[in-house]
């Protein structure tokens, strides 16, 4: 099984923090040492590193010798012909420079030290561990120009550094328990830590078993309960994931990203209840747990095992289950429609039509009543031609739910109201449907006369459709919006491509 390792997730990083910060100086090259005929430098030591240091100038000169830094962090004394030089410790990121003046009677010559900036790249990456029951070792590679400290009180984590390299040995788990352990770490101004996980043993119980017990809907997911059986007294944490968010290698994703979580979720639930345990919220023995928010399709439920003291025990199961589309027919509507037919012009009319649970329709105690439902982007020409964006609400209508679950479509007013640049303020949509009366070639209007029902079939994807008749004989031939103002008067947009015709051509599926 895989192992996951976080502690360096970008070197590159590290490479940057060096150009910024070189340990070999570039834009103020240290001087070359000058010799002059009469006071002259034999041997001088140059170059400090971050964490300071001791160094000597040797002069060609001992009489009446004289040495004066520019710099208080570089402290200069002469003994003879030699120079002290103590250089303080230092943090910058970026490289300083002293210069030392030596005089001798009236002779004098310059010497400029350096001092380089502190290089610490790719600490800033170091991150959790996780390793694997048989151990493992670790190497980071890291840019440093100073000493580097690294403490764990564990024994059976080994921290070093050499060359630039970063090693963690962690020793193989015979314990049937997770532990854990920090490794702290130190370098010039940069200190911090890191915890290294190391899983027990990984067993799949074959005795504990998951399964589904009721899945009611409560609009609009399903709230599962999850049973599980396990014998004995060992303590477990379930989950519950869609397929979709499960990888194939399903054993490794539970210890690599699952079972961190249940064990965050956990401390959470401590640090929100003072004097709380781990223990107390996790499960033991035979239980059941309802997981709200649920949609249909195949999930999985997972139980992760936890040892006394909180950690991963190495004990899993999980089962791969369905959520059964076990909806009432009213909520089988719920979703994306594709309403295609002619315009009454001739043309080909085609639209999306949203269903959506009309949410107000319930009763005294909020239970929905099941008997309309919300239809939103019917008319959509007729919408664009009154300037409105199609969707936003402004054309939504109620749709009638039948005692068969048929649904049917009638003429009404939208109650979104917006401003039209010609007819002002207070502008609504009002869907109408049309009939020929009299043998006339003309549509006569209908608000609110029923014009067309739809029973979805058993694929529930595709509907049969009927349309109905204004009166006995006048069957309704078409529908569309047309716009009202607020004084109530009616005007037609959008024209005959913007009206649909109801006839042999029009479906409706998903």
């Amino acid at each position: 099984m895989k192992n996951l390792f976080r502690i360096f997730s970008c070197i590159a990083l590290a490479s940057a923090l060096l150009v910024s910060c070189d340990i070999w100086p570039k834009e103020e090259p240290v001087e070359p040492v000058v010799v002059n005929d009469g006071l002259s430098v034999v041997s001088c030591d140059l170059e400090y590193l971050p964490e300071g240091g001791t160094g000597t100038i040797v002069a060609s000169k001992s009489s009446s010798l004289a040495a004066v830094s520019d710099k208080t962090w570089c402290s200069v004394s002469v003994v003879g012909a030699t120079v002290n030089v103590t250089v303080a410790p230092y943090t910058g990121k970026e490289s300083r420079y002293s210069k030392i003046t030596l005089t001798s009677g009236d002779e004098t010559t310059d010497v400029t030290i350096c001092q380089f900036g502190e290089v610490v790249g790719g600490l800033y990456d170091l991150g959790d561990v996780t390793a694997p029951v048989e151990g493992d070792v670790v190497k980071v590679p890291v840019k440093l120009n100073v000493p580097i400290k690294l403490e764990t009180v564990e024994s059976w984590i080994h921290p070093s550094y050499e060359n630039n390299l970063i090693t963690i040995v962690v020793d193989p788990n015979s314990e049937p328990m997770t532990r854990m352990g920090t490794v702290r770490y130190e370098a010039g101004s940069v200190s911090g830590f890191f915890e290294v996980t190391q899983y027990p043993e990984f067993k799949r119980e074959t005795d504990w078993t998951l399964a589904l017990g009721d899945v009611p809907y409560k609009y609009p997911y399903f709230e599962p309960t999850v049973i599980a059986t396990v014998p004995g007294s060992d303590y477990y944490y379930l989950a519950f994931y869609p397929a979709s968010e499960v990888p194939t290698d399903v054993e490794s994703w539970i210890f690599a990203e699952v079972a961190p979580k249940m064990r965050n979720e956990l401390i959470a639930k401590v640090e929100a209840a003072p004097g709380s345990s781990l223990v107390s919220y996790l499960s033991s023995g035979n239980t059941s747990q309802v997981f709200g928010g649920q949609q249909m399709g195949d999930a999985y439920i997972i139980a992760v095992g936890f040892g006394s003291n909180g950690l991963v025990s190495g004990k899993y199961q999980f089962q791969k289950v369905t959520i059964a589309d076990t909806r009432p027919m009213y909520y089988k509507w719920t979703g994306k429609w594709t309403l295609s037919g002619k315009a009454i012009d001739g043309s080909a009319y085609t639209e999306t039509v949203e269903l959506l649970v009309d949410e107000t329709d319930v009763d005294a105690d909020g239970n929905q009543l099941e008997k309309y439902l919300v239809a939103r982007g019917l008319g959509s020409k007729n919408a664009i031609a009154a300037g409105l964006v199609p969707g936003e609400g402004y054309e939504d209508v109620y749709v009638i739910v039948n005692d068969d679950y048929s649904i049917t479509f009638y003429g009404q007013n939208c109650g979104k109201k917006f401003t039209h640049p010609d007819r002002g303020a207070g502008c609504y949509l009002q869907l109408i449907s049309m009939y020929i009366k009299a043998g006339a070639t003309s549509y006569t209007n209908v608000t609110g006369g029923k014009f067309m029902t739809l029973k979805m079939r058993d694929d529930l994807k595709t509907t049969d459709i009927t349309i109905l008749e204004r009166s006995a004989g006048l069957p309704f031939k078409a529908f569309r919006y047309r716009l009202v103002n607020s004084a109530g008067s009616a005007y037609t947009i959008g024209g005959n491509a913007a009206t649909i015709s109801l006839d042999e051509n029009l479906t409706f599926s998903r």
